[in-house]
Order: structure tokens, then sequence, then C-alpha cells
């Protein structure tokens, strides 16, 4: 008889996280919860909670938002200092179910770690210097006032302390959409706002190979300053 090697997902910096982990197969179940109600339901159960800290990186000291355990206020790899900027490490087998409570205890008044939040206008006045490079090139010529600009608000940055789970590499359902295993392209992202909690329901498949994972924050117009 065989046994099930443990699969482990280890957070990276910020909310940011490796993980060896093996993921879902039917449509799993997500939703927000009251932070008062548990997330406990699944074989294996883990509290993330997402945080503005300051931490010691080798010869540096860093302040920024984090990935941490609800239980024990753990960080990184257990027993290495050095992964203290990484998010806690969680670990499920084949055949398991896992269940995630994230919470979000950024309180929303750390627009100052990040950059400034861009605007419409900001954008049309790059387009005034021909030749700049931007990263839309939908713009051909000048246009002479922003309202005439088709705007993809949801990407612009802004709103740094909100966000979401994505683990990244797993055979798992769409988890980033509300409701949860929705195929609508047009659905919101999962947004959750400082001092709310969300019940991510996961179920390994037997066949899920061994390995290692990670997971991070996927909010649009926040992850590149989450990662």
């Amino acid at each position: 008889m065989t046994t099930k090697s443990p699969l482990m997902l280890l957070g990276l910096s910020f909310l940011y996280g490796l993980c060896m982990c093996m993921v879902a197969e039917a449509a799993s179940s997500t939703d927000f919860i009251s932070c008062d109600d548990p997330c406990n339901g699944g074989d294996v159960n883990y509290d993330l909670v997402t945080t503005v800290e300051t931490v010691k990186l080798m010869n540096y000291t860093y302040r920024g938002r984090f990935y941490k355990s609800g239980t024990g206020d753990i960080h990184g790899i257990e027993g290495v200092p050095e992964s203290a900027f990484m998010g806690p490490t969680m670990r499920v087998k084949p055949g398991q179910s896992l269940w995630i409570k994230l919470t979000n205890e950024m309180d929303g008044s750390n627009g100052n770690i990040g950059p400034y939040p861009p605007t419409a206008a900001d954008y049309w006045v790059r387009l005034q210097n021909p030749g700049e490079a931007i990263k839309y090139r939908y713009y051909q010529q000048t246009v002479d006032d922003p309202s005439r600009m088709m705007v993809d608000t949801p990407n612009i940055p802004g709103n740094f302390d909100s966000t979401n789970l994505h683990l990244h590499g797993l055979d798992v359902e769409v988890h980033m959409f509300d409701p949860v295993g929705t195929h609508n392209p047009d659905a919101p992202h999962v947004k959750i706002d400082p001092g709310e909690c969300y019940c991510y329901k996961f179920n390994v498949p037997d066949h899920h190979p061994e390995g290692q994972y990670w997971y991070h924050p996927h909010r649009h117009g926040a992850s590149a300053v989450q990662l």
C-alpha cells in the first residue's frame, strides 16, 4: 500500500506565496463570511491573514504587505528566520479537501506604501508626447481631451489594501472571480477589502501530482504592488 506524500504551499514575500500543494477538481465553493465565523470544514484547514508589517531582510528594514498565519503569527518556513518575508507554508495531500480562511487586516490607510494611483488624466498627459512608450497602443495619435479616452478602469493601479487569493499552478476551478467557479468573462474579481473575510474551499484530486506550487494575490490594479 502506497502512502501519499504531503504537498506544501509556501508563501513568498508580501502577499506572495510558494506552495507545494495539490488542488481541486470539480467546482469548489468559496464565499464571503463573517470574520467571526470559522472556515474549517476541510480535511486540512488554514487561516491566512494579510497585514502590513515591518520586517528585517538581511541588512535592510522593509515595511510592506505580508501574509501571515492566523494561528501563532507564523511566517515563511518554520525554523528558517531568513524566510520571514514569505507567507506561511501550507501542506495538503492528494484526496484531501483544503479550506483557507483569508482575513484582510490591512487597515486601508496604507496608500503611501506603493506608487501614487494614476488617473485617466495621467495617461492622457503621456499621450501628448509623440513617441512616448505606453502600455496600450490603441491610440496612434494624440487625444484632445481625457474624457474621450477608453479607460481600462479595473487595471488602473489602486486599492492597494484590497486583495484576494490565487493558487498558482494548481489544478483547481476558477477562483479569482465572484462567484467562484463562474466562467463569465465579465464577472467581477473577488475583492476582499480591509476588515472582510473569505472562505476558500478546494478539493484536492486523488491523481493530483505532488510538487511545489505557490499562492499569491491577484487583485487587478494591486497585484504588481502586492507582489
